[in-house]
């Protein structure tokens, strides 16, 4: 079975999370905020599109168990459109997480390194069934 096998995804942004500290964080909780708006197309122009109006937005939580110290113990998760919408997705400044051997969540300052003010995704392509094979 393929994941996805009908869709096109026009962009798929690869995330990696470094732990700088020198201990294992825990419950890492990184709050992504998205924005879905509608796809207007350009009657004189086919083949451009813009956006519309906002349809809905809402809070992603991303949530990784455990990050140990190290650039080579990066957390690595990606994000990609599976809607009809054009989708707009920014980062939040902190993160929460939970220190090595405390119960209390902490916050920390995220560094967006490669993305400053956010990702902009284009809607999902239903892809056309391959032909069927004559015998």
């Amino acid at each position: 079975m393929e994941w996805f096998r009908d869709l096109k995804f026009p962009q798929v942004y690869r995330c990696s999370v470094t732990n700088y500290a020198a201990a294992p964080v825990l419950q890492v909780v990184i709050r992504f905020k998205i924005e879905y708006q509608e796809v207007c197309e350009d009657v004189s122009n086919p083949s451009c599109a813009s956006s519309g109006n906002v349809v809905y937005t809402q809070e992603w939580p991303v949530l990784i168990s455990k990050i140990d110290a190290g650039k080579s113990n990066a957390a690595i998760f990606y994000i990609y459109n599976q809607s009809r919408c054009l989708t707009s997705v920014s980062p939040p400044r902190v993160a929460s997480y939970i220190a090595l051997g405390e119960k209390t969540p902490q916050e920390a300052e995220l560094f967006l390194i490669g993305m400053v003010a956010g990702m902009s995704l284009w809607p999902v392509e239903q892809r056309k069934p391959p032909a069927p094979v004559r015998l």
